[in-house]
């Protein structure tokens, strides 16, 4: 599937960020991600900055099985480079991520919250506010994970916590560099009031349909005013960039 093949992809491009000196590239044959939800709890509010700017912190428990098949050869340095090559099949397990989520609220004008009360000049508007919210993780997460050498596979290794805590440290590593603050993922919230240009093209836009449609309304017994007040009243809300 479609789904299956980018999350492969995607676990292929964390596993293999660094290179090893006794690992050959890593494929991963097989993806499975549970069936399981992260449970949110204790939510707590606490002051960002010195602004006034509060954050809310939330901690987060994923507990499931998440699956890796993967395949890579094992190498042989010594008494050469590439004195032998292991062929060797894992499976990485992870089955659970906890952390403090924190989430703020980001703004391009502080007083966006604060509508104005009487329409002003177009020029003299100030730019739309951007709204957006900021998720970081605190970088005392844990992922708590194991590795196995798969049924079936040529090479069978008795212990293997070497590979075990690279494969972990560099999924640990990719999420430091994404997600733990001072980085954080964006998402930006869409503008509830239009800019006045906005509004006067939706208005604009209704009275031709209102135009358009009033004989129409008129034939079916619908009072022309009502139906043109209907359409003035439609807002459309975008998403900012």
């Amino acid at each position: 599937p479609e789904k299956e093949r980018t999350a492969r992809d995607l676990m292929e491009e964390i596993l293999n960020r660094a290179t090893s000196s006794f690992l050959d590239p890593i494929r991963v044959t097989e993806a499975d991600f549970g069936d399981a939800y992260p449970i949110f709890t204790n939510a707590r509010v606490r002051p960002a900055d010195d602004t006034g700017r509060t954050r809310i912190e939330i901690d987060v428990d994923y507990s499931d099985q998440i699956t890796l098949a993967i395949d890579t050869k094992l190498l042989i340095n010594f008494p050469k480079p590439r004195f032998a090559v292991l062929p060797v099949s894992l499976s990485l397990t992870i089955v659970r991520f906890s952390g403090t989520l924190a989430v703020e609220l980001f703004s391009s004008d502080p007083n966006a919250t604060i509508l104005p009360t009487t329409p002003a000049p177009t020029s003299a508007l100030p730019p739309r506010s951007r709204h957006q919210l900021h998720f970081s993780l605190h970088p005392d997460f844990a992922i708590e994970a194991s590795a196995t050498s798969l049924l079936g596979s040529r090479a069978k290794l008795q212990d293997i916590p070497k590979i075990e805590q690279l494969l972990i440290s560099r999924l640990r590593g990719w999420i430091l560099d994404r997600f733990v603050w001072p980085r954080y993922w964006s998402l930006t919230l869409p503008n509830l009031v239009p800019s006045p240009a906005a509004a006067n093209a939706a208005a604009q836009s209704a009275g031709d349909a209102g135009l358009d449609s009033s004989s129409t309304a008129h034939a079916n017994g619908v009072d022309t005013a009502t139906h043109a007040a209907g359409l003035a009243g439609q807002m459309s809300v975008g998403r900012g960039v």
